[in-house]
């Protein structure tokens, strides 16, 4: 059986507890113990005195150690103790045994050494104490008893309440834990039900606790933190999703008014059957395109799209990229390239192809008739002089970016001028952005204007590289 945290929390509680109270209940019944035979050996020891005090003076005034005996056995009272006197032979000269049976005594111990001892007679125990005595050439040994039941009634008090006060202790301290650990987990049931209640149309929603700076408040924000990321992620995924439903619907639209406004007339010239084709060919491309990027994006999205590294020239690898836009360039639109020699590269070659060529393309739709794109590749060594970076640069002479969307090009599916940007779809720029975080790079916009706009992107560059081939 599972038991919640409350119950857990009190168990280990109270177990922990009783541990602590058993042990020092135990240690106090066994210390009392202790007290008691000390101050019972002092009482015993206290008796011997005031005899042998007695005795020895009955001596001094000149009797007999036997009249000195039978003097004290007269006028010395011992309450609730027994005394009795023997002469160096063993033989009883005198005694006062207020109940002790005198054979359970025993014989009695003729060396000078102190005896403390204990007996069992039949209403009890006794406690002894047996000490070797001289006075006056007069030697006597003298002992001195005293009943223990007293002591027995109080260790047995003791115990008694021992055995009452420790579980009703710990039954008050279980219910007084078990209070306390409820309300200190009542919060957290709070949340609990106030996050029941957070759905996916409703993430706005936050857990709220009543004390923000202890353990359940940290846990709090950190769901909290957690929800606003979630909130994040889904309302990209859904405008993700918004923005693709809508460029989707343009070319399918226009394919799909095209084909049916060519095949509306029974007879149309072949030069206008062409020209639907042409039109449903150039909306499907742009599709295909579109459709390619929106999976790459997801995939980086799901963490499924894993960089294949592999070592190869990176010049190489800009002069076909520069080349295959400058055959696809329009509008007069020359395509330039200045790239270092020999740059040794290690990282995913296909993502960098894909890179440079959005870069390329971008700039060339967005650059002026008969203008010019340059493309430069240098290498550099990166800030504070650890390692190198290659710096790739791409320039247009476009109309340039406002300043509030020079961060915002980078968003997926934004076009700042969608009557010439008609071949576009919103996701290059995102696509360069994300292959040179991959490869731990960046890329940004160092200068935009009247006269055109520069895309740099860094990545960093080994200083070796290992087994190059030439890029396919």
């Amino acid at each position: 059986m599972t038991l919640s945290i409350s119950a857990r929390l009190t168990l280990w509680y109270t177990v922990i507890l009783a541990l602590v109270l058993g042990l020092a209940g135990t240690g106090l019944y066994f210390a009392q113990g202790r007290l008691d035979r000390a101050r019972l050996a002092d009482d015993l020891r206290n008796a011997a005195d005031t005899v042998t005090v007695s005795v020895n003076a009955e001596i001094d005034e000149g009797d007999t150690l036997e009249q000195a005996v039978q003097d004290q056995l007269r006028e010395l009272l011992l309450p609730g103790r027994a005394f009795a006197l023997y002469d160096t032979a063993g033989h009883l000269l005198g005694a006062r045994w207020q109940g002790l049976d005198p054979s359970a005594v025993g014989p009695i111990d003729l060396t000078p050494a102190e005896v403390m001892r204990s007996i069992r007679v039949r209403h009890g125990h006794w406690r002894i104490l047996q000490q070797a005595h001289a006075h006056r050439g007069l030697s006597y040994r003298l002992v001195v008893a005293e009943p223990l039941h007293d002591l027995a009634s109080q260790r047995e008090a003791l115990r008694a309440g021992l055995l009452l006060v420790i579980p009703l202790a710990l039954l008050l301290s279980a219910a007084g834990g078990w209070w306390l650990a409820r309300q200190a987990l009542r919060p957290l049931s709070v949340m609990a039900t106030q996050a029941r209640e957070i759905t996916e149309h409703d993430l706005g929603s936050r857990l709220h606790t009543e004390n923000p700076a202890d353990e359940l408040g940290t846990f709090a924000r950190a769901f909290n933190d957690l929800l606003s990321r979630l909130e994040a992620a889904l309302q990209g995924q859904r405008q993700f999703m918004a923005d693709a439903s809508h460029e989707l619907r343009t070319p399918v639209s226009v394919a799909r008014t095209t084909a049916e406004v060519t095949l509306d007339a029974p007879r149309r010239p072949e030069e206008d059957y062409r020209e639907a084709l042409d039109t449903i060919g150039r909306q499907m491309r742009r599709m295909t395109r579109m459709v390619d990027q929106m999976l790459v994006l997801a995939r980086a999205d799901a963490g499924m799209y894993r960089p294949q590294p592999s070592d190869f020239y990176l010049d190489e690898l800009m002069a076909e990229c520069a080349r295959t836009a400058a055959v696809l360039a329009r509008r007069g639109v020359t395509v330039l390239w200045q790239v270092a020699d020999e740059v040794a590269f290690r990282g995913d070659e296909e993502l960098l192809r894909q890179m440079v060529l959005n870069l390329l393309d971008n700039a060339v739709r967005h650059c002026r008739d008969g203008g010019c794109v340059r493309l430069t590749l240098t290498v550099e060594r990166r800030d504070g002089g650890s390692g190198r970076e290659a710096v790739i640069a791409v320039s247009d002479e476009g109309p340039g970016i406002p300043p509030g969307d020079r961060e915002r090009v980078f968003e997926r599916f934004v076009r700042l001028d969608p009557a010439r940007d008609s071949s576009g779809v919103g996701l290059g720029l995102s696509i360069a952005r994300w292959v040179a975080d991959v490869h731990g790079g960046s890329l940004t916009i160092a200068r935009t204007g009247p006269d055109g706009t520069l895309f740099v992107a860094r990545v960093p560059a080994p200083d070796r590289a290992g087994a190059i081939r030439r890029p396919a």
